[in-house]
């Protein structure tokens, strides 16, 4: 099925009768519409297959997400979900965007994570007022930067602008 084709395919309006499980790709806010009828959202499985394909290593300390829309907030989700190596380690995850909606969302994050500081016991989540480009000698310490804004031209912009400023390994 196509995007948010249950709410505009009439062939979709009696998916809810069927014997089965139904799992549909949406944009739409709601995960889930009868007793068999679920959705996905593409920016949780972007976020998912990212993770699952390019795992931490316990050398990576440092780690860039800039942009902080949809994909952002989801790569961040999933990261603390399984980014967890050892009890010894500790990631400081460097935020560039609007981060005030997910604070106020995951107002207890400050229980499991240092906030707005890098500590030395636990892993941190730093969310950046200023913006990326002021911020050079993070970039150059950085393990792994992390481009997903939900404008891709406006992605495709940032990696152009840091491969041209900045040593870049694949």
């Amino acid at each position: 099925m196509k995007e948010n084709d249950i709410g505009v395919n009439s062939r979709a309006t009696n998916l809810h009768t069927l014997p089965v499980e139904v799992y549909a790709r949406t944009t739409n806010g709601r995960d889930s519409l009868s007793g068999n009828i679920r959705f996905f959202h593409s920016y949780d499985c972007c976020a998912r297959q990212y993770w699952r394909s390019r795992p931490l290593c316990s050398s990576e300390n440092t780690i860039v997400i800039i942009g902080f829309g949809n994909y952002g907030r989801c790569i961040l989700e999933r990261a603390i979900l399984t980014n967890i190596i050892s009890v010894d380690q500790h990631v400081a995850y460097h935020i560039f965007g609007d981060a005030s909606v997910f604070l106020s969302m995951h107002s207890h994050l400050h229980k499991t994570f240092s906030l707005n500081r890098e500590s030395e016991t636990m892993d941190s989540l730093i969310f950046h007022d200023d913006l990326w480009e002021q911020c050079a000698d993070l970039l150059e310490r950085a393990d792994r930067i992390i481009i997903c804004t939900d404008d891709e031209p406006d992605g495709w912009n940032i990696f152009w602008r840091l491969n041209s400023y900045y040593k870049i390994n694949f």
